[in-house]
């Protein structure tokens, strides 16, 4: 027995190894329960016991020998870099993993997202990057396009809440000048939402793609060429709340040189009937769609035009906080479609408002035009010969007495007049003269957003508030007037408007609430 007992030290000390006949004497005696000798029981579970830490302690080393490890790794694989650490865990998905966040400091800042592995060694598997700073009011975010599937940004935490990345809550690291730092690994093309602290909630598109994430606006054709021909679209598969493509007759070109990502088509459907819908898919490409993202080549391009949306909206929890709720939202909203290879001779189409079946691939001798814009000479029309009377009249004798017994929706309906007609000197002279609400000069209102792209958004977007201000209502609210009006999503915009000493109401600067 004391031989036993000594090999037992020695064995947990790790200096030799039991005798096979010692060996069978313990194991019998631990599996032989009739022999109930305490002093058995002691050594088979002194044995356990000692084993046990044995084993933790052996793996408590390997463990900090990994972690030393790592922190030489890093540093070696960083050196000559300026950078911080803000976030590292180790066994974050597994054991033997690590998760680090840092920022690097060259030419400019950005900070990373890195996974590493352990397995004899630590090895850097892969990272994901993006700027400090948003770029131009744009919320930075990059990801990874292999699995773990990271994703990570930065953004401005004023008025959000949290930020859930699939089904996962993101990870938030405060920075400097009111902004968070976020990440979370999630599933391949996860949804990226915003809940604010209004608690509603917004989609976030990707950094890479900034610049192209918002679909242009229709634009205005003053004359027709060639074959372009004229339509009236009276359908809602391309509206986004603000009933785009059907206000005004739209020009189509039959003659076009060749279709780009995000070109509006007319084509005909397998059923003969004629469709209006947008080009996602090019020829030759991949096409997948994975919980209401679309996903091109095995990557998630994170366009808003390539989220699921329905009038504009594309986060489901709005939805439904301002419509009913349908199995058909759900669907639209979280919809999959498997992968699909395009020919030379195909494209795949999606509208603005999401039509499961109008999501399809189809072939380019479907393609009857490309829609190019509005016909604008149709726009004019939504204002009245008596408004129209009215800014001429106001034009050409800059007298504000020309609106003495003028209502105020009908003022402001003639002031959207001048915007469309890009008379930015008249619209000017209609904002109020009143002292505490001029807030810039007539001659920088002139110098001021001049680039063709502005002055077409002011045209595209006058007779649309014209005919919102026409359903409005006129109320005053001590010294200032309001026309409230319904937006199409639902919501009660208002144009801000002052009496001025002679009683007649016209527009504060910046109206439009």
């Amino acid at each position: 027995m004391n031989n036993i007992k000594r090999e037992l030290k020695e064995v947990l000390e790790d200096k030799t190894h039991f005798t096979p006949k010692n060996e069978n004497y313990v194991l019998q005696q631990i599996m032989q329960p009739k022999k109930k000798s305490w002093t058995t029981l002691f050594i088979a579970a002194s044995f356990v016991t000692l084993l046990a830490l044995f084993v933790g302690a052996s793996l408590w080393q390997q463990t900090n020998d990994s972690k030393a490890q790592f922190t030489h790794f890093f540093e070696s694989y960083m050196e000559g870099e300026n950078y911080e650490v803000i976030f590292q865990e180790f066994n974050y998905l597994k054991e033997g993993d690590a998760l680090v966040a840092f920022i690097e400091r060259d030419e400019g800042e950005k900070i990373y997202l890195a996974y590493l592995e352990y397995k004899n060694g630590w090895r850097w598997i892969q990272a994901t990057g993006t700027q400090s700073k948003p770029y131009d009011g744009k919320e930075f975010w990059g990801s990874t396009v292999q699995e773990p599937f990271m994703y990570a940004g930065v953004i401005e935490t004023a008025e959000i809440k949290q930020i859930i990345v699939g089904e996962q809550k993101a990870t938030l690291i405060p920075l400097t000048d009111g902004l968070t730092y976020w990440f979370a690994i999630s599933d391949k093309a996860a949804r990226i939402i915003v809940q604010n602290k209004d608690n509603t909630w917004e989609r976030l598109a990707g950094d890479l793609y900034s610049r192209s994430d918002e679909i242009e606006d229709i634009p205005l054709i003053n004359s027709l060429s060639g074959e372009q021909y004229a339509i009236q679209l009276t359908s809602n598969t391309m509206e986004q709340g603000k009933q785009e493509y059907t206000q005004y007759p739209l020009v189509v070109d039959p003659q076009f040189d060749q279709l780009d990502r995000l070109d509006v088509i007319l084509y005909t459907a397998k059923d003969g009937q004629q469709v209006m819908s947008r080009v996602l898919g090019l020829p030759n490409e991949t096409i997948e769609i994975i919980n209401g993202s679309v996903v091109i080549n095995t990557i998630p391009i994170p366009y808003h035009a390539m989220f699921a949306k329905i009038m504009g909206e594309t986060v489901y929890e709005n939805y439904i906080e301002k419509f009913e709720d349908t199995k058909n939202a759900q669907e639209i909203f979280f919809f999959n479609h498997a992968i699909t290879q395009l020919s030379e001779k195909e494209i795949f189409v999606i509208p603005d408002n999401w039509s499961l079946d109008k999501i399809e691939a189809i072939s380019l001798e479907q393609v009857d035009a490309k829609v190019i814009g509005y016909e604008s000479k149709y726009m004019e029309k939504e204002w009245t010969e008596q408004e129209r009377s009215l800014y001429t009249a106001f034009k050409n004798s800059n007298d504000i007495e020309v609106f003495r017994n003028v209502d105020p929706i009908t003022y402001a309906r003639v002031q959207l007049y001048a915007q469309f007609l890009v008379d930015k000197r008249t619209a000017y002279r209609m904002y109020t003269t009143e002292p505490g609400h001029v807030q810039w000069t007539e001659e920088e209102h002139i110098r001021q957003n001049n680039s063709f792209s502005h002055l077409e958004n002011e045209r595209r977007y006058a007779p649309y508030y014209a005919q919102l201000l026409q359903a409005g209502e006129f109320q005053i609210h001590n010294d200032e007037g309001i026309i409230t009006f319904h937006l199409p999503s639902g919501d009660i915009g208002m144009w801000r408007m002052i009496q001025n000493k002679n009683g007649i109401w016209q527009s504060d600067f910046l109206p439009l609430q």
